[in-house]
This record gives C-alpha cells, sequence and structure tokens, in this order.
C-alpha cells in the first residue's frame, strides 16, 4: 500500500490497529464495539459511529450487538501502520535508549505522519526485525505480516 493510497485520518487508524491488536491479543474477531471504545477512552456511542463509517469505507465488518473484523484492506491498513509503529519502537529503544512503553508511546505519535517509504527504509537500517520491543511481530512491507506469522484460516482442518 503506497502512501498515496492511505486516505484515512489518525482516528481512523487508530481504530483500525486498536481492532487488529485486540484480534493479536485474542479479543475476536468479532471484537466488541465496548472493547474498542474502553482501548481508545471514547463514548461507545462515539466507537459505534466510527465502526460503522470505516465499514462503508470498506475496513471492517460489523455486526451489531456481535462486533467488528478487519476486511482484507482493514486488515491491509492496520498492518502498514503497526509495521511503521514497531520499527520506531525499536529505532527509539534500541538506538535512543528509551523504555519499551516510553519508545511505544512516542511511536504511536510518528506511525501516522511517516510515510511507508521511511518504514521501509527504517526496517533495512534495523536489520529488518521481525518484533517489536514488546516482542508483538512487525508486520512486513507493504502491509503484510511477518513470515513467522501463519493466520489460523490458512492452516488445514486437524492440524
Amino acid at each position: 500500500m503506497s502512501d498515496t493510497e492511505r486516505h484515512t485520518t489518525e482516528a481512523e487508524e487508530m481504530y483500525l490497529i486498536t481492532i487488529a491488536r485486540a484480534i493479536e491479543d485474542g479479543a475476536g474477531p468479532p471484537v466488541s464495539v465496548s472493547t474498542i471504545a474502553d482501548a481508545l477512552d471514547v463514548s461507545s456511542v462515539s466507537a459505534n459511529q466510527m465502526v460503522k463509517k470505516l465499514g462503508t469505507m470498506g475496513y471492517v465488518t460489523y455486526v451489531p450487538y456481535k462486533g467488528v473484523g478487519l476486511t482484507p484492506d482493514g486488515e491491509r491498513l492496520a498492518n502498514v501502520v503497526l509495521r511503521s509503529r514497531r520499527l520506531w519502537g525499536v529505532f527509539l529503544v534500541d538506538h535512543l535508549g528509551f523504555s519499551p512503553r516510553r519508545a511505544d508511546e512516542l511511536a504511536c505519535e510518528m506511525e501516522h505522519v511517516a510515510p511507508d517509504e521511511l518504514a521501509d527504509r527504517l526496517s533495512s537500517f534495523l536489520g529488518d526485525p521481525t518484533t517489536g520491543p514488546q516482542g508483538r511481530l512487525i508486520p512486513g512491507g507493504e502491509g503484510q505480516r511477518s513470515d513467522a506469522f501463519i493466520s489460523l484460516i490458512d492452516v488445514p482442518a486437524g492440524t
């Protein structure tokens, strides 16, 4: 996904990565709207409105009273943002000496403004790390997950 394809606001991206992170943590899909609202410290009404908006944009699937899942486009965009965040986290911890927690806070501010090309160069500079400072996988370039990740949907039944 190139920079020209990102037509989302910081708030929209925060919702997408919040959903992706909740899924990483085993909270879905579907992820409840209340889980998203709590994580972002917004009202359930606000979260519900944004989820509906993201659904019309094609980034999430939303089933009222059930929850939210990411579409392939939503997952791709969330991975682009998470990749940037986690790469910045590695840089801030390994090269500038920040704690993992503080690095994540700073990286959260940088993830939305850094062009995708910068994430590619940063990854190369860092030796293409596969995990961030908090142990989470860094999605690969172009919004793809790291090769170390295998989606359960891709695992044959009975395996």
